[in-house]
C-alpha cells in the first residue's frame, strides 16, 4: 500500500501538495512526476452511445484494445469523465437588431432557466522507466551520464505517447493539452476553485505547491476546500462486461468525476499474475478439512467449490486471451464534492444506485477514502489498493470512452455562440451548429407535419444574431410570411401583381452580367425548344445582348431584347416570358430595399415546371451579388422544386462551391424522400452538405424509407430513432461533429410567431400588418393576439 503521509499540521495549514505527485513541466504538454516518472493528457469525447448499433460500439472496443495492448508494465492510463453543471442559460451575445431573435431569446431563457449538465473527457498517459534510479534527482543534477538518461526515457515517452495519441484521433476526437490546459486540468482535480491557469514563462515552478490551493482535511470524512469529498469505488464488477456499460452516469443531474485507472502489464507479467490466480482458485476448490479427511480416508472426495472452479476456469481463458489482447490493473472511483454534506450524500447517493443497478459492487469509502481520493488524481499510481486484473477489451468497456454529444458552445467558424442552445431528453443540452468546420451546407428532410417549417424559421431566426448576417429564404406556400413580417424582413410574392421585386436577367452592368444573361437565355430557350441551340443562334443572342448592354437600364429586359433579336423562332420562344403566361414574372417593378432577411416566395409558380429554374436563375444572381463575406444563410424549402430540373441541378455542385468561398450556408430542406433518393445529385448533395437534420418518421421503418436513410448515412439504431420520435418537437441531427435527438423547446410567443403557417394566419397577418407595419408593432399585436404577450 502507498503510505500516504498523513501527519499533524499546524492548524491553518493543508498538507495536500505533499500528497501529489506532480514536479515540474519538462516539455510542452509533459509533467514530469516526483517517482521520475512523466505524464500527458489530452481532452477527447468518444462515441454517443445512443447512436451507435452493437456492432459499431464493438468493433470501436476491439479498436481500443488493439491500441491500449501495445502499452506494457511501466504504463499507466487515467480516463476521467467530469460531469459539470451549466448554469442555467447560457446569454448570447450578439446582434440584437432583429425584434423576432430578441422575443425568441428571451422565451427560451425563461423557460430553459434550470440548470443542465455536460460531460467532458480526458485522458491520461503516463509512463514509469524501468530504471529505479531515473527519479526527480536526473533532472536536479547535472551529470551528463544521469541526463542523457533522463532525456533519452522523455523522448522515448514523447514518441510512444504520440503514437497512442495518433492512433486514438482516428476514432475518437482528440485535443491534446498544452501547457495551460493541462496546468489548468490538474488544477481542477485538487481545486474547488475552477479557473484557467497559466504557466509562467521562463519560470520552473514545482506544481505540487503552485498548483495547490485549497485546504486538504483528512479522515473517515475528508474535505476539500471546505467542502465535502465523497469516494465512491467499485469494489467488484459486473460477471460480463459490454462497451459503455457505465454510460448511464452520463445522464445524472449531479456533477462529480469518475475516474478508471489501469496500469499495464508487459505479457510475462499478465501471464504471471493469471496464472497466480488460477492456482489460487484451483487450489480453493476444497476446503482444509476435505482436504484433511481424503489424507485420512486415502478417498477423493466429489465435492468441490463450483464457484472457484468457475473462477479457475475464467483464469484459464484469460490465458488464453493473451494472444489478442494484453491484462492489467483496473481501480475505478467516482468522487463527488458539493456545497453542502446533503447535497454531498443526495450526490452519491445517485450514483451509488446507478452503479448497482448496471451490476457492479459500489461503495461509499470511508477509512480508505483519503487514498481513494488521491488514487483518482493523474499521475497517482501508488495510492488505493482496490484493484482488479482484467484485460484492455475489459478496460475499454468499463472506462468512460462513450459520450453524450452536447455539440459546441462556440461556432469557432462564426467566432461567435452556438447558433442556438436546445433541450434534449436528459439533463444534457444540445449546442446546436450548423458548420462543420467552414462549411455549414445542411440537408433536412422529413414528411409532411413533422415539423420543418416551424425548425427552418428557427434557423432563420437565431442566424441574425451573428453581426452583420444576412438570410436568404425561398419559401413554398408562404409559411415564413408570419415570421418574416415579425422580423422587418423583405417578402416578395413572386408571380403576386402587387410584387415589388424586380425580376430582371437582363441587367448588365458588368462582363458577369453579360455571361450570365446569356447562359440564362440558352437555358430558359433550350427549355422551351425542347432541343439544344445552336451555335448560330448562341451568337445571334450574344450579338443582341451587346447591343441592349449599350442602352440605359431601364431599357435593359426581356421586352426590348426580344424586339431587337434577329429570330423568329427564338423570338417566338421567348413570348410566353414577354407577353405570355410568364411576363407578369418578369414585367419590370420598382424594386425594394434589401434586408437582412429576404424571402422569395414562389407558392404561385409552383405548377408551372419550366419557369421555376428560370426564376431561380435570376434569385441566386441577385444573391450573389449581395454576397460580401459576411455571414449568410440560404435557405431552399421545397428542395425538389431545384433538383427537378437537370439544367439547374447541374451547376449545384460547383454552386455549393461558390457560395462557401463567400461565407454563405445552404439548408435544402424537402419533405420527400424520393426528390434525393432520384435526383442526378444525390450524392454531391448528400457529399457536400456535412449536416444533416431528419425529422421524425413513423415509417421511417418501411422497406422504401430505410434504403433512403441507410444511403444518407444513418445506420439501424437511427433509424429506430426516427421513428419512434414525436413529430412537431424532436428533431435527430447528424454530422461528423456527432449526432443527438433533440427539441427545440418553443415557448406560447415562438409558436404564435413560428408556427404560424396556414392560409387563415396568412390573410389574418395581413390584415395585421396593414394597420400595424411590420417588424416590432406587428410582431407585439401578433404575439398578444395569440396570448404570450409576457414574453414581449
Amino acid at each position: 500500500m502507498y503510505r500516504l503521509p498523513i501527519t499533524k499540521r499546524k492548524p491553518g495549514h493543508g498538507h495536500l501538495p505533499d500528497l501529489l505527485p506532480w514536479a515540474m513541466l519538462v516539455a510542452p504538454g509533459i509533467v514530469l512526476n516526483k517517482d521520475g516518472s512523466f505524464l500527458r493528457c489530452a481532452e477527447f469525447r468518444g462515441p454517443d452511445l445512443a447512436a451507435a448499433t452493437p456492432a459499431e460500439l464493438a468493433a470501436y472496443a476491439a479498436r481500443l484494445n488493439l491500441i491500449f495492448s501495445r502499452l506494457g508494465s511501466g504504463w499507466y492510463t487515467f480516463i476521467e469523465a467530469r460531469r459539470e453543471r451549466i448554469p442555467g442559460y447560457p446569454l448570447a451575445p450578439g446582434d440584437t437588431s432583429c425584434d423576432l431573435y430578441v422575443v425568441l431569446e428571451r422565451e427560451r431563457q425563461q423557460r430553459l432557466a434550470y440548470s443542465q449538465y455536460r460531460t467532458r473527457y480526458f485522458l491520461t498517459l503516463q509512463y514509469l522507466p524501468p530504471e529505479r534510479v531515473d527519479r526527480l534527482s536526473r533532472w536536479l543534477l547535472t551529470t551528463p551520464a544521469k541526463t542523457y538518461s533522463a532525456k533519452r526515457w522523455l523522448k522515448h515517452f514523447q514518441t510512444e505517447s504520440s503514437r497512442i495519441f495518433d492512433m486514438l484521433a482516428d476514432i475518437v476526437s482528440l485535443r491534446d493539452l498544452g501547457d495551460d490546459d493541462l496546468l489548468t486540468y490538474l488544477h481542477s482535480c485538487i481545486s474547488t476553485h475552477h479557473h484557467p491557469v497559466r504557466r509562467l514563462a521562463g519560470v520552473t515552478t514545482f506544481l505540487d505547491c503552485t498548483l495547490s490551493d485549497c485546504d486538504f482535511v483528512a479522515g473517515f470524512a475528508p474535505r476539500l476546500g471546505g467542502q465535502p469529498l465523497k469516494v465512491i469505488s467499485v469494489k467488484s464488477l459486473p460477471g460480463q462486461t459490454e462497451p459503455g456499460i457505465f454510460d448511464v452516469l452520463n445522464y445524472l443531474d449531479v456533477e462529480f468525476r469518475y475516474v478508471t485507472r489501469f496500469s499495464h502489464l508487459d505479457r510475462g507479467a499478465a501471464k504471471e499474475a493469471i496464472a497466480n490466480y488460477s492456482r489460487k482458485w484451483f487450489a480453493a476448490r476444497k476446503s482444509v478439512l476435505d482436504l484433511v479427511r481424503e489424507v485420512v480416508t486415502q478417498t477423493e472426495t466429489a465435492r468441490e467449490n463450483q464457484e472457484a472452479l468457475r473462477r479457475a476456469d475464467d483464469a484459464e481463458e484469460a490465458l488464453a486471451a493473451l494472444d489478442h489482447t494484453n491484462f492489467g490493473y483496473l481501480t475505478s472511483t467516482i468522487v463527488v464534492t458539493a456545497a453542502s454534506d446533503a447535497e454531498a450524500d443526495q450526490a452519491a447517493g445517485k450514483i451509488l444506485t446507478t452503479l448497482r443497478n448496471a451490476g457492479a459492487v459500489a461503495v461509499e469509502e470511508k477509512m480508505n477514502a483519503v487514498e481513494a481520493w488521491i488514487g483518482s488524481l493523474p499521475g497517482q499510481i501508488y495510492a488505493n489498493v482496490r484493484q482488479a486484473l482484467v484485460s484492455a477489451l475489459n478496460f475499454a468497456h468499463l472506462a468512460p470512452f462513450t459520450s453524450i454529444f452536447t455539440g459546441d458552445a462556440e461556432n469557432q467558424h462564426l467566432r461567435g455562440p452556438a447558433l442556438m442552445y436546445t433541450r434534449t431528453d436528459s439533463s444534457n443540452p444540445f449546442f446546436l451548429n450548423l458548420h462543420v468546420g467552414d462549411v455549414g451546407h445542411t440537408l433536412i428532410v422529413g414528411p409532411t407535419g413533422s415539423g420543418k417549417s416551424v425548425l427552418l424559421a428557427t434557423l432563420a431566426a437565431n442566424f441574425m444574431k451573428y453581426p452583420n448576417s444576412q438570410v436568404f429564404y425561398v419559401d413554398k406556400d408562404a409559411s415564413s410570411f408570419v415570421a418574416t413580417t415579425a422580423a422587418s424582413g423583405a417578402f416578395f410574392d413572386l408571380g403576386a401583381a402587387n410584387s415589388v421585386y424586380n425580376l430582371n436577367p437582363l441587367a448588365i452592368f458588368s462582363d458577369d452580367d453579360l455571361v450570365f444573361a446569356t447562359e440564362w437565355l440558352i437555358d430558359v430557350l433550350q427549355r422551351e425548344l425542347a432541343r439544344p441551340v445552336t451555335a448560330a443562334e448562341k451568337e445571334r443572342i450574344f450579338a443582341t445582348l451587346m447591343q441592349l448592354r449599350t442602352m440605359p437600364a431601364q431599357n435593359q429586359n426581356l421586352g426590348v431584347f426580344s424586339a431587337l433579336l434577329q429570330d423568329p423562332v427564338l423570338v417566338q420562344a421567348l413570348m410566353p416570358y414577354v407577353a405570355g403566361q410568364y411576363a407578369a414574372v418578369f414585367a419590370p417593378r420598382s424594386g425594394a430595399a434589401p434586408a437582412r432577411l429576404t424571402v422569395y416566395e414562389l407558392g404561385r409558380l409552383y405548377g408551372l415546371p419550366r419557369l421555376v429554374p428560370a426564376v431561380l436563375q435570376v434569385i441566386f444572381r441577385d444573391i450573389q451579388r449581395r454576397l460580401t463575406g459576411v455571414p449568410t444563410l440560404l435557405i431552399l424549402d421545397e428542395a425538389w422544386l431545384f433538383l427537378s430540373d437537370s439544367t439547374f441541378s447541374a451547376k449545384i455542385r460547383d454552386w455549393l462551391k461558390t457560395l462557401r468561398k463567400w461565407n454563405a450556408a445552404v439548408v435544402f430542406a424537402t419533405q420527400q424522400l424520393s426528390d434525393i433518393a432520384t435526383s442526378s445529385i444525390a450524392a454531391a448533395i448528400i457529399e457536400n452538405c456535412p449536416t444533416k437534420i431528419f425529422l421524425p418518421n413513423a415509417s421511417a421503418m418501411d422497406e422504401y424509407s430505410r434504403e433512403f436513410y441507410r444511403a444518407a448515412g444513418l445506420n439501424a439504431r437511427e433509424i429506430e430513432i426516427l421513428a419512434a420520435a414525436v413529430p412537431k418537437r424532436q428533431y435527430y441531427y447528424r454530422s461528423p461533429a456527432g449526432r443527438r435527438l433533440f427539441e427545440l423547446a418553443h415557448g406560447p410567443a415562438a409558436l404564435a410567431l413560428l408556427a404560424a403557417t396556414s392560409a387563415t394566419d396568412r390573410q389574418r397577418a395581413g390584415e395585421v400588418l396593414a394597420q400595424t407595419g411590420p417588424g416590432r408593432p406587428f410582431l407585439e399585436f401578433w404575439i398578444r393576439e395569440k396570448g404570450g404577450i409576457r414574453y414581449v
